[in-house]
């Protein structure tokens, strides 16, 4: 509740803190310590942990790094938190996937802003594969990831330098600064 906010404590994260590959405080609140321990200690965000977004937003997951470590979570976003042997990235991709937004399109309910809460995920199926799998598939995907990442930066660079050589050339044609092999005035 708004009236909870405070001015510092601990924060408040909200969907606009999840967005990016690692929870941000951007547009975090802030909530009183004593509050947070009587009330909403186990929502206490864990390094390792992922959030995803299941209101409004769907399909954003984000990994707890610092800052966020005992921030706590918005009511919209749940807490993805590693057990035994799973392996977090293949976890993320999953959550990704098309396969889950489905399903998830499928249980989600409201009809202004659709959301899903841990009741709908109990009645997703997920692919049942060993630890080892898991690693094999989430760092490949991974890999995938950085490699496409390298590659739009890359052809970014070279949008940029493109632009900036058409805009040189059309104006050397307008100052008539361009010579244009058997063209004449």
């Amino acid at each position: 509740m708004a009236a909870d906010f405070r001015d510092e404590g601990v924060p408040l994260i909200r969907v606009s803190g999840v967005g990016g590959e690692s929870v941000t405080l951007q547009g975090c609140n802030f909530l009183d310590p004593s509050m947070v321990s009587s009330r909403w200690d186990h929502f206490r965000l864990r390094r390792g942990d992922y959030l995803i977004s299941a209101s409004a937003s769907m399909g954003i997951v984000s990994k707890v790094d610092q800052p966020a470590v005992g921030a706590v979570p918005y009511t919209g976003l749940i807490i993805f938190r590693p057990q035994g042997r799973t392996d977090m990235e293949f976890v993320r991709w999953f959550l990704q996937s098309k396969s889950f937004m489905d399903q998830i399109d499928r249980l989600k309910t409201g009809t202004a802003i659709q959301h899903f809460g841990p009741t709908h995920l109990d009645q997703v199926y997920a692919p049942d594969l060993s630890p080892e799998d898991q690693l094999v598939v989430g760092g490949y995907l991974s890999h995938a990831r950085r490699r496409t990442l390298r590659a739009q930066a890359a052809l970014e660079v070279q949008c940029a330098l493109l632009a900036e050589q058409r805009q040189a050339l059309v104006t050397s044609a307008v100052t008539g600064e361009l010579l244009v092999e058997g063209a004449s005035c």
